[in-house]
């Protein structure tokens, strides 16, 4: 059932619809067939009496009681019926919004679910003419970049060079097109690759048009001419042409069509994809001028590069470093003065009317043809917004209200609104009270159900993954008048409400299996997008944590997958924008990062730095070994379990217990603590357990200590007064051991190509033994070995699975992990070699070869992306391996 059929090209399209057809059910005011109308259900019901009672019941009318009460239920299910029978979008439409947020649904328009990210040629074409002004045209080609010092050219396999065509007649003001032109591509940038530090500019070959024309109609001479010129200068400029969606909506394209490849700003270059023609042809150019408005024939047209002296009928359109340009008055650098713009004319352009010739002025078609190209760009803007993919309006309805169908009861059964008479006697009050509860029994399955279809957006939203998966209407007096009677009170005294709480509580809520019903509507969301995401591996590498705690962690990294399916998906092979900040910046990172870190459950997933919570604390993470120095023993003697504190503790609290704490004292913390610290049940108190007899344990202070490791030893926590406050300090620190592993879990994603050198880099020529292919399509990913999980080899295993899964197929990739010394000396360097990049990126941003910029900044990147290889040496042998 498609709530957003427009989304998946099912109207308006030639094409066999790609969706199942919906079964539509004629429950409001339909046929009298359907099997959910009132007849259907009440012959149902009529048949079942027969066949269950046998021979008991032989015959009945219409005023037999118990068909009465069978016609009252099959009014209350067709009812039931007409509020699920309402259209997708009403159910999903939120109260107090306008519509649908497909947001919070995951269910988004076709404009961010159908593009992707560039990956083609054609596709960095696209974006670059679309996101650039004044570029004619655009190539990424592969094949060996310009030399750098030290590399060699065939080990540099993910990097391309960039060639620009810029646009004559460009306004006045910074030239910005190169920065632009890198920041495009920088946004877009695949997984280890990256263009050339040079930016190649193609040359001019400059060619005049020589016409003569019979011009017809009342369209003034100079506008046909600025029309001829812009159309032929147009076409041989060879950039794209974008269209409107509603254009090509009109041509009978499909929004899946449509919505190929990265999504433009200025509409849709669909013939991105077809190879270029390698001559151009005169006779195309003739074709071109006949349909200008105002051009009754061409009698002649040529084209005459400069330096030639014969005319062709086809001649090469580019070669690797020039292209064809058309000489336009008023723009081109040569013909921008009205004198020259005169000759131009004089020698070039003979336009006739009737047999007259006329005369052209020369600032009046350079004025013209300035407008027309300042005019374009704005144009090609309006066509992209002339269409837009509809998209469904809903009408939010209140859908929980209840009406008791015992309203609806004849008086004289004394069920309804108005009860019995004060006459009726106690055994009379009795039946009616037997009525009305037996009858509530069906009653509430039909009032439980209204409250599911109230709640369908609830039940389907990403932003509530810890709520309720069934809701409740428990009838109660003020649906059902005197049904409070039937209750039983849960003690002695209780209020109305608090029966109906008790209720709910034990009987209702808690047969709610939420956590399974919650997983599974996200599983359908998830599927909507072609991802599955079980997270069935990650339940063995989270046995510190309890059902209920492991079932919310799931539940929430799935929420969280599936509220960023879209980036995730979309770019999933994203290289880092080295460009933008991305050090400590929510959001910020590759996409292998994102997607990576979701799969293994790690709750943070930008870049960062992983002991930054350790230093927060002002703490220094140390590994296992001298953990005698800061107080682990090997044998505390007997110890007796500690009841697991199930009260909440409040921030004053948590602080007192965390400065009773041994382990906590000084400014080290052994990751053996960090670990153990997270399995509840090895907070053990000292002492000799109690025997079955109960028999009480001495008074005295109560010892608290941790283990064991997983080296067998035992840490002492503290002497607290009682066991009670014993068990608060043990949940005081689990808390705050399982706030730092959660905040430093994580991975650093090291694309090597970034690390290659800029220009002469004498520190690249100082690393010894660097593999050949060491910058070649290689990553490293790099994992901390301190958190409970990082440390199991089998999940080091998993981790590595999941990297070469989610890695592009092109692309190889290696896990590193790291204990905290060698964390912070990797951080350390790689922090300070971002933050380098970035600068260097932003200052020879507009230079056509970066590498000349500025050298001395070149000269400390390069120290600084030396010393990042070096703390990857691990993983150099292994980079020979093929790929």
């Amino acid at each position: 059932m498609n709530p957003f059929p427009a989304a998946r090209g099912t109207q308006d399209a030639p094409a066999s619809p790609q969706t199942i057809p919906r079964k539509r059910r004629a429950a409001r005011g339909g046929s009298a067939d359907s099997p959910l109308s009132f007849e259907s259900l009440r012959t149902e019901g009529l048949r079942l009496a027969q066949s269950l009672s046998g021979h008991v019941w032989t015959d009945y009318n219409l005023h037999d009681p118990g068909v009465t009460l069978l016609e009252q239920l099959c009014y209350a299910l067709t009812d039931l019926v007409y509020r699920s029978d309402f259209p997708v979008a009403d159910h999903l439409s939120a109260p107090h919004a306008d519509g649908i947020d497909p947001a919070v649904l995951s269910l988004h328009p076709p404009a961010e679910v159908f593009p992707c990210r560039a990956t083609s040629a054609a596709d960095y074409r696209r974006v670059l003419l679309d996101r650039v002004a004044g570029l004619d045209d655009a190539t990424l080609c592969a094949g060996p970049p310009h030399a750098d010092a030290g590399v060699s050219l065939g080990a540099m396999r993910g990097l391309y060079r960039m060639q620009l065509k810029l646009s004559q007649g460009v306004t006045a003001g910074p030239d910005t097109r190169l920065q632009d032109a890198r920041a495009a591509y920088r946004a877009q940038r695949t997984l280890c690759e990256d263009i050339d530090a040079r930016v190649e500019l193609i040359g001019d070959v400059l060619c005049n048009l020589r016409i003569e024309a019979e011009l017809g109609g009342p369209r003034d001479p100079v506008d046909v001419l600025a029309d001829i010129y812009a159309r032929c200068a147009r076409h041989l400029a060879s950039g794209l042409t974008f269209q409107g969606l509603g254009e090509l909506r009109a041509q009978g394209l499909t929004l899946d069509q449509i919505y190929t490849g990265p999504l433009t700003q200025q509409g849709f270059a669909l013939e991105a994809d077809d190879p270029q023609p390698e001559l151009l042809f005169v006779s195309d150019l003739t074709a071109i001028v006949k349909a200008i408005d105002g051009v009754q024939d061409v009698r002649a047209l040529s084209l005459l590069r400069d330096g030639d002296v014969q005319h062709s009928s086809a001649m090469r359109w580019r070669s690797d470093n020039w292209a064809l340009r058309l000489r336009v008055p008023g723009l081109t650098a040569d013909a921008r003065s009205p004198e020259a713009v005169q000759g131009l004319l004089d020698q070039h352009v003979g336009l006739r009317r009737r047999g007259s010739r006329l005369t052209v002025s020369p600032v009046e078609l350079s004025h013209r043809l300035t407008d027309l190209y300042a005019a374009s760009r704005t144009r090609r803007r309006a066509a992209a917004d002339s269409g837009t993919a509809d998209m469904p309006v809903g009408q939010h309805l209140d859908l929980q209200c209840y009406a008791s169908l015992q309203n609806d009861l004849p008086a004289v059964y004394g069920l309804g609104r108005h009860g019995l008479p004060a006459s009726a006697s106690a055994q009379e009050r009795a039946q009616a009270l037997q009525l009305k509860t037996y009858l509530a029994l069906f009653e509430q399955v039909i009032a439980h159900a209204t409250a599911q279809v109230g709640h369908l957006r609830d039940l389907y939203s990403a932003n509530a993954p810890r709520g309720p998966s069934h809701w409740w209407h428990m009838l109660d007096g003020a649906t059902v008048p005197g049904l409070d009677e039937a209750y039983i009170a849960p003690t002695p005294g209780a209020s109305p409400g608090e029966v109906r709480a008790a209720v709910q509580a034990e009987v209702y809520e808690s047969r709610d299996p939420r956590a399974d019903r919650r997983s599974r509507a996200m599983d359908h969301l998830l599927a909507l997008h072609g991802v599955t995401f079980t997270q069935n591996s990650m339940r063995q590498f989270c046995d510190h944590l309890s059902p209920s705690e492991l079932e919310t962690e799931l539940l929430d990294n799935k929420a969280a997958f599936l509220r960023d399916v879209i980036p995730l998906n979309r770019d999933r092979a994203a290289g880092l924008d080295y460009s933008q900040a991305s050090w400590g910046v929510p959001g910020s990172g590759c996409g292998l990062l994102h997607r990576v870190s979701l799969r293994l459950g790690f709750r943070l997933t930008h870049s960062r730095s992983l002991l930054q919570p350790f230093v927060q604390q002002r703490r220094t993470l140390e590994a296992v070994g001298p953990d005698r120095a800061l107080g682990a023993i090997d044998n505390p003697g007997p110890t007796r379990p500690l009841r697991p504190w199930s009260h909440g503790v409040t921030r004053a609290e948590m602080q007192a217990d965390l400065a009773a704490q041994k382990v906590l004292r000084g400014g080290a913390l052994s990751a053996a603590v960090l670990r153990c610290g997270l399995y509840r049940d090895r907070y053990r108190l000292l002492g000799e357990p109690a025997d079955h007899v109960g028999k009480p344990q001495p008074d005295g202070p109560h010892r608290l200590v941790l283990g064991p490791d997983e080296a067998q030893r035992w840490w002492p926590l503290g002497e607290f007064a009682s066991p009670e406050a014993a068990s608060r300090a043990a949940d005081s620190l689990r808390r705050f051991l399982m706030h730092l592993s959660t905040e430093s879990e994580g991975l650093h994603v090291v694309e090597h190509v970034l690390l290659r050198p800029v220009g002469d880099s004498p520190a690249h020529a100082r690393l010894r033994d660097l593999p050949d292919d060491f910058y070649a399509l290689r990553l490293s990913a790099v994992f901390p070995d301190w958190t409970a999980r990082c440390a199991q080899p089998n999940f080091r295993r998993l981790a590595d699975e999941t990297v070469q899964i989610n890695c592009p197929a092109h692309v190889f990739a290696r896990c590193l992990w790291l204990d905290p010394e060698a964390m912070k000396h990797f951080e350390s360097c790689y922090g300070e070699w971002l933050e380098l990049k970035r600068e260097f990126s932003i200052t020879a941003a507009g230079v056509p070869d970066e590498a000349q910029a500025d050298p001395g900044l070149a000269a400390r990147l390069n120290e600084a992306a030396s010393r990042v290889i070096e703390s990857l040496r691990p993983v150099w042998p292994r980079c020979e391996e093929p790929a």
